[in-house]
This record gives C-alpha cells, structure tokens and sequence, in this order.
C-alpha cells in the first residue's frame, strides 16, 4: 500500500530540525560581558578582581576634582581598573611555597616591570558616579585571556632564586604582599583565600 504525501509533515520537520540548529548555536554562544556583569554586579562591585562565567571584572574607584570633568575621572578610575588585572595575576600566579612576599613582590617587578596591562578583548562595560567627585569603572576581559599571560610556576621560580641571589631592596620590598606602592593599592571588597571568604564594606575612603 502506498503512503500518502504529507507536504505538511515534512514542512513541520524542517520547521522543528532548523529551530533545533538554531537553539544549539545559540547556546554555544559563549555570554557576553554585559550579561555576566547583569547576573553578579552585587559581588563584581563588592570586590576588586572577581571571575564569573569566563570573565573576569575589575573595578576601579578614584577621587577627581569636579572641575577637571568626568572624563578624567573616569579615566582614573579604568586606570585603577587595568592595575587590578596585575594584581589579580600576581595573586593567582603558582609562586613556589616558599617564596616569601617580599620575594615574591620583588620578583613580580623584575618580571613585569611595572608595564601597564592591555589586553585584547578588554572592555569597559561601567562608568557611574557613586557620589560628587567619585568615579567607578569596571573593565572586562576574558580570563583566559588575562590567565594567559600569568608566568608559569617555573619562571616564577626562576624569578624568586634571581632575587634571592641579588635583592633589591629587601628591607622595602619585604613589606608588601601585593604588586604597585602602597599609596597606589585600593582595599579590598570581596575576597577569598585559602578557603575564607570575606567582604569589606565599601565607603568613600576606597576611592582614591
């Protein structure tokens, strides 16, 4: 016995097999920076370096004069933003276990040199004015982007022995745990470490 054609079966089945294409490339699609930042801006502006979903904010705060306009300010601010990509680098970097943080912060120097980071795919996604004269700039990158170009646990290690063998300047450098001088350091919002989370609440003296 013959089957009948069923013109509309077989348009209903390229409607569901195209819909379904469709959908899988859609989801594929990795989130962009904007909708990630949606979803966690509570923690993202609660901290200083925060990853999430593949990406990784960092916040800038600064302090500008109001008569020098909102376009210095906020540069001041992406400025802070970028050197939160170098701390968040010199903080997740595999540094040998002892490695002191003096040693560390030494061989972070020789290694980068204080070069500004600029990274492709950064972007600024946020510049508000939390209050007169204060500025906040987040900027996103793609943290396999960013992890990229943290030195293995090797050149670390090659880098702590060289200070070890010629210190700079051990009694100033023995002092600091992070990268940049301490004028330049902003305090820290959300962090975790070793397994401890915690969340320093942010006021008007964060911004620098």
């Amino acid at each position: 016995m013959k089957t009948r054609f069923r013109p509309q079966s077989v348009i209903a089945a390229a409607f569901f097999a195209a819909a379904t294409t469709l959908l899988a490339a859609t989801a594929a699609e990795p989130p962009t920076a904007s909708d990630v930042f949606v979803r966690h801006r509570e923690a993202v502006l609660a901290g200083n370096a925060v990853p999430a979903e593949g990406w990784l904010f960092c916040v800038g705060r600064a302090k500008s004069d109001e008569k020098l306009g909102a376009s210095v300010g906020f540069g001041k601010a992406r400025m802070f933003a970028y050197d939160q990509i170098d701390k968040w680098l010199f903080g997740t970097a595999p540094w040998p276990a002892d490695a002191t943080p003096g040693e560390r912060l030494a061989a972070w120097k020789r290694m980068r040199g204080g070069k500004p980071v600029a990274m492709q795919g950064a972007q600024t996604i946020v510049e508000e004015k939390p209050g007169p004269g204060l500025y906040l700039a987040v900027v996103a990158v793609p943290e396999a982007v960013a992890a990229a170009i943290r030195p293995g646990a090797t050149a670390l290690e090659g880098a702590v022995l060289a200070v070890r063998e010629k210190p700079d300047s051990p009694s100033r450098s023995d002092s600091a745990d992070s990268p940049g001088r301490a004028e330049d350091s902003e305090p820290r919002g959300y962090w975790e470490e070793n397994g401890v989370q915690a969340n320093e609440t942010m006021n008007e003296s964060q911004f620098l």
